[in-house]
């Protein structure tokens, strides 16, 4: 099996390590994420937009790029942080805010506390753009071909007995392929969830 060209760290790792990470690539991975934990705060979607520039500004308040420093614990922990912060801002300037918050609430124990709740969606919403970066570094370390064969018969659940565009392929190299594509995916998430292992995958 081709291995494809040297890889450059996902942006889990350089995030994990303090390197810089340009405002496109955070905006891209991080607004979505953003805006629905706002909505999951029950923001409207021009509060939304608001609490996005708000997150994106304590991010990169000085300049393109962003440093994280390691020192202060799991990225996704600081990111859901400020994500609550600005949101609780937001709600403090809504007409009537200090009337709402000041007002008893009745509450249902089937509903699990707004910080709980945010911290599930957050952890899922960020394995599953993990899982994404994965995929992107595999595509890096085989070749078009090998991750084609992967894609179909794992991710896509082909039958092996299927062909692929017509050609057959064969159960002993669709065999190969899948277990030498999981291996490559196990080992760049444990490197990659290193500072997090709740976003690891372990491919079993």
């Amino acid at each position: 099996m081709t291995l494809g060209p040297a890889t450059s760290p996902t942006l889990l790792e350089r995030l994990a390590s303090g390197d810089e990470v340009g405002f496109a690539e955070f905006e891209r991975r991080y607004a979505s994420m953003i805006v629905t934990l706002g909505q999951l705060r029950r923001l409207d979607d021009r509060e939304c937009a608001e609490l996005v520039q708000e997150v994106l500004l304590v991010f990169f308040r000085k300049g393109e790029n962003f440093r994280f420093d390691p020192a202060r614990g799991r990225f996704r922990t600081f990111l859901g942080k400020v994500i609550r912060d600005c949101a609780t801002d937001i709600l403090r300037c809504r007409p009537g805010a200090l009337a709402v918050e000041t007002s008893p609430d009745i509450p249902d124990e089937r509903t699990p506390p707004p910080d709980v709740a945010a911290d599930r969606v957050l952890l899922r919403m960020m394995r599953a753009d993990a899982l994404e970066q994965l995929l992107e570094r595999l595509r890096e370390r085989v070749s078009p071909e090998t991750y084609r064969i992967f894609e179909h018969y794992t991710l896509k659940q082909h039958s092996p007995a299927e062909s692929l565009d017509g050609e057959p392929v064969g159960r002993n190299r669709v065999y190969k392929v899948k277990q030498r594509c999981l291996a490559l995916l196990r080992e760049e998430s444990r490197k990659m969830c290193e500072n997090d292992p709740e976003l690891r995958f372990y491919f079993d």
